[in-house]
């Protein structure tokens, strides 16, 4: 069989195929030229190395993906009782209310800053902490989490924020 014979072959068997599958695998064709395109005239070099400045997705882990989730809830948090502290319509008791769990919030923060930079002065790896009324996490870059290790850690925390041990919690990571 010669190559223009495998070409009509192809050619009536595309024709016989629905629309739809027509446009699903003309679709594919597009994709698939358009990537090698963006492989070979974009994304390389003369000698097949990717560039330095390369644009490949890559997740932060999960304690610089928790404090980013955590800075931006805050920052929503922060501008949304500001702006009721400053509504003149809402009743006095609301933005009586609104500036209490600001001062609170504010309060919370400067207890989790404390608690990370202390942490972080006795020799554990990017720690992150959250403070909530009840409730105090305290995430540490570990291999494995020692009882010394977790006592000093607790002890800490319990101090520094006013819970008590049963309200904090420790939670090791693994060292990257």
């Amino acid at each position: 069989m010669k190559a223009g014979e495998n070409v009509q072959m192809a050619w009536s068997a595309f024709r016989q195929m629905d629309r739809c599958a027509q446009l699903i695998l003309i679709g594919s064709l597009l994709l698939a030229l358009l990537s090698a395109y963006m492989i070979i005239w974009v994304g390389g070099r003369d000698d097949g190395t990717a560039p330095a400045t390369s644009r490949v997705y890559e997740p932060l882990d999960s304690i610089a993906r928790f404090r980013s989730d955590r800075e931006s809830v805050r920052a929503v948090e922060i501008e949304q009782l500001n702006r009721l502290i400053e509504d003149h319509s809402a009743g006095q008791d609301i933005r009586d209310q609104a500036r209490e769990k600001l001062l609170q919030l504010t309060g919370w923060m400067e207890q989790e800053a404390t608690v990370e930079g202390v942490l972080r002065a006795e020799g554990y790896l990017d720690p992150l902490v959250t403070v909530h009324a009840d409730s105090v996490n305290v995430l540490v870059r570990l291999g494995t989490l020692t009882q010394a290790d977790a006592a000093k850690i607790l002890s800490l925390a319990a101090r520094e924020t006013g819970q008590s041990g049963g309200n904090v919690k420790v939670i090791p990571v693994p060292k990257s």
